[in-house]
């Protein structure tokens, strides 16, 4: 028998906050689509269609609806939404993009959890997906979702929480041009009683992706959050193959309710990944946002983290990422509302401290960027509009209105020395053979990294020379010039 996903109306609470530090302007709510399906419950954004625009894809729990909104002049408010037929049914609780087969750019991969469906679409390079490939129908539950190359063998693989059948598995790429995609053995974790997220990270920096996992029982305080270490490297040996996998002891975090989303970035710039945690908690205005600071054990065993909980006017906490909205250098955490009748805000907390990134990790009282989201377990952060200041806009969908929106962040107007400064750069963009510096006159130490955050060039260039890049495949990649200026550019 299925267990029953908590997708509920949360009640009406008095949340009181405060905000003293200053804030980054965003835009009044634009929709892009008043009715985007019946519950939208997952969303994926990135470039589908070749062009500089990042791209969203939504798709709605209750009526298998999934659709394409292609972004071709960095206005959202003016496109419309195009459907993508698939056999999925109801439920459809996780969207991925990712280039599974090395042409066209990032395909959609989802799944749905009543008919424990796992399938991908591939882009056919204008951003239209009008085949589906089903990978599975027997993933019990399906419910998390992420992609990653596991097994080291230059193409992306995936990885699902089966929450009905206690288990986190994934499924090997075959590499070719058509691939196929066949569930590996052993899985990643079958102890877990009801996983739900999973994120891949490069934990320990031994050079394979591992797996942090999370589980909401709604049973009490009993869901924790755990590791997997991927043992394809040891120490500086390997690959050992197959994939296998070990569980880091302790827990993250344990004796937490409802766990709706669990993330590891390095958000304290200490080079050693963090932990946040989402507890969405079963009872109105009763979850938490937690952050767990890695204790900077080398090499990584998991066992030192500390515990940080903010205070926020959310009182049923759902999705988070970490970005830099504020253009300063570090991470700042975005976080939205899990309820439907009060305290739906999406709000930051922006990361102080000098020099940036702090170590220290410090981060004021939360920014509210709106206050009318309805159950928003999900949104996207992208420069969407691809504006002359490169800041990060911010994409919603609401559970509760059918809607998509996004806030346009809309930082201050620049002085002279700032607008001097602001004049650094890269030409061309998109770029097929190299790409050119301008506003740098010292030697550049640049670092390429692609969509999964993996380092595909890592160099030196001296004044007045330009970086190669016809080596790599077309696609969109993010450029760190000297640890601190990041851009992102087309790769065509």
């Amino acid at each position: 028998m299925k267990k029953t996903l908590l997708l509920f109306l949360l009640g009406l609470i008095t949340t009181v906050g405060a905000n003293a530090q200053s804030c980054v302007t965003f835009s009044s709510k634009n929709f892009i689509d008043a009715n985007v399906g019946d519950a939208p419950f997952a969303m994926g954004a990135g470039i589908l269609d070749g062009d500089i625009y990042p791209d969203i894809v939504v798709a709605s729990y209750l009526d298998g609806m999934i659709k394409v909104y292609l972004n071709t002049t960095g206005d959202l408010s003016s496109i419309s939404g195009v459907a993508v037929t698939n056999t999925l049914g109801n439920d459809i609780g996780g969207i991925k993009l990712a280039d599974l087969d090395g042409q066209n750019g990032l395909d959609i991969i989802a799944l749905a959890y009543t008919n424990d469906i796992l399938a991908w679409y591939p882009n056919n390079g204008s951003g239209g997906f009008p085949t589906e490939n089903v990978i599975s129908t027997s993933v019990l539950g399906a419910s998390g979702l992420t992609a990653g190359d596991i097994d080291d063998d230059g193409d992306i693989d995936i990885v699902v929480t089966a929450y009905d059948g206690d288990e986190v598995i994934w499924f090997s790429n075959s590499g070719t041009t058509t691939p196929t995609f066949t569930e590996a053995t052993p899985a990643i974790d079958t102890s877990l009683n009801a996983p739900g997220s999973v994120q891949l990270r490069d934990i320990d920096g031994d050079g394979d992706l591992d797996a942090i996992v999370s589980n909401a029982q709604f049973a009490g305080a009993n869901d924790e959050v755990k590791i997997f270490r991927n043992e394809l490297y040891v120490g500086m040996t390997g690959p050992f193959l197959p994939v296998t996998w070990t569980a880091i002891n302790p827990s993250v975090a344990t004796g937490l309710n409802y766990i709706f989303n669990a993330a590891m970035p390095d958000l304290d710039g200490d080079a050693f990944l963090d932990v946040f945690v989402s507890e969405l908690n079963t009872s109105p205005g009763a979850g938490s946002f937690h952050w767990y600071e890695d204790g900077n054990s080398d090499p990584f065993d998991g066992s030192v983290f500390t515990q940080t909980t903010f205070t926020t006017t959310i009182g049923n906490p759902a999705a988070a990422m970490a970005h830099d909205l504020d253009g300063d250098g570090d991470k700042d955490i975005i976080l939205s509302s899990g309820q439907a009748l009060s305290s739906t805000q999406l709000v930051y907390f922006e990361q102080l401290g000098t020099p940036s990134p702090d170590p220290s990790g410090t981060f004021g009282a939360e920014c509210i960027i709106d206050a009318t989201q309805s159950q928003t377990y999900v949104f996207a952060v992208q420069d969407f509009d691809q504006d002359v200041d490169a800041d990060l806009d911010i994409a919603t969908i609401a559970y509760n209105q059918d809607a998509l929106t996004w806030f346009e962040n809309d930082p201050p107007a620049l002085g002279v020395d700032d607008f001097e400064i602001d004049q650094k750069g890269i030409y061309p963009n998109p770029a097929q053979n190299e790409l050119n510096f301008r506003g740098f006159n010292e030697t550049l130490d640049v670092e390429v990294f692609d969509l999964l955050g993996k380092s595909v060039i890592s160099t030196r260039v001296q004044p007045n020379e330009g970086l190669g890049v016809s080596s790599l495949q077309n696609g969109v990649y993010i450029l760190r010039v000297n640890d601190s200026t990041v851009f992102k550019f087309v790769k065509e």
